[in-house]
């Protein structure tokens, strides 16, 4: 198995008229409604952001880490006299200290995930491997986890607001594995695990069973749950099923996919037991979810 290149299935990608940008940062009392498990753990902002044309370059050093996944278009970043174009699906790290500066190119529209993370000792790891930028192939779930913290901010509907707080503790798990990443020689198992989620976003319909899972990484069950705990936040099983949701979100609000052909890809045999799942995740049935967020489509 292998890590994809960029990520299993398209991003976003509609046309940008205009400057925008959706956040929530723990100076907002509303925000903590939807937001609370990443603020209580130092994540302070969170944002999607989309610009018809930015070449704002200013460089400086900020005393924060900065989490960036692109979305769409391509920002230039320079730092250490170094430069480097970040392209969708790729990620960077800034640790806080750091000083660097970045911009699109002019005329041409960019978007962009951005989270500040607090300097604070729980998040000292980020530090090890300085600035740096890779494939990122958790950007499909990490986009779509902030879309809905961000939907259930605007829409302050209680159903949406309780299923916020879950897809905030899931965002949180993949912020606390990228820890793992940079310094996994000390963490011999990352690695594989990295790989083996990397193919269960590739190849979600594979039955990825506890016992499937433990062949792969020659864990025991009891060794597997507390690897998952501390890199995602979440059991194996419910990381299978937000993968899956996540997957049949993008199918549903990009595609005329029927939603029987969406759920047979996903691997599961009845539409009616996979739409209870998927309401239980979103708040919405498959159809809603489709009249819903349609307007994502490119």
């Amino acid at each position: 198995m292998s890590i994809p290149s960029r990520f299993s299935f398209s991003l976003p990608n509609y046309r940008i008229i205009k400057d925008m940008s959706e956040q929530v940062g723990d100076d907002n009392p509303l925000a903590v409604e939807v937001a609370k498990p990443l603020f209580d753990a130092k994540v302070s902002f969170l944002a999607l952001t989309e610009r018809a044309s930015y070449t704002n370059r200013v460089f400086w050093s900020r005393p924060w880490h900065t989490f960036y996944l692109m979305i769409q278009g391509s920002l230039f970043f320079e730092f250490d006299k170094k430069k480097l174009e970040l392209k969708p699906g790729e990620m960077c790290l800034c640790p806080a200290g750091i000083g660097y500066s970045h911009a699109g190119n002019k005329n041409i529209p960019v978007q962009w995930l951005y989270i500040k993370i607090d300097d604070a000792t729980m998040w000292k790891p980020l530090k090890r491997n300085g600035f740096y930028t890779r494939n990122y192939e958790s950007a499909d779930l990490l986009f779509l986890l902030l879309r809905r913290i961000l939907d259930a901010h605007r829409s302050r509907i209680t159903a949406e607001i309780d299923l916020a707080l879950s897809h905030s503790s899931s965002l949180l798990g993949l912020l606390r594995h990228e820890m793992t990443i940079v310094g996994h020689e000390f963490y011999p198992y990352s690695k594989s695990l990295e790989k083996m989620v990397a193919a269960m976003h590739m190849n979600p319909e594979r039955e990825w069973s506890v016992s499937t899972m433990t062949n792969i990484l020659k864990v025991s069950p009891r060794k597997l749950y507390r690897l998952f705990m501390k890199d995602y936040g979440i059991a194996p099983h419910e990381l299978v099923v937000k993968i899956r949701i996540s997957k049949a979100a993008v199918s549903l609000s990009r595609s005329d996919q029927s939603v029987g052909n969406i759920v047979e890809s996903l691997g599961y045999l009845s539409v009616y037991s996979f739409s209870n799942l998927f309401k239980k995740h979103t708040g919405l049935r498959p159809t809603e979810y489709r009249k819903k967020f349609k307007r994502f489509e490119a």
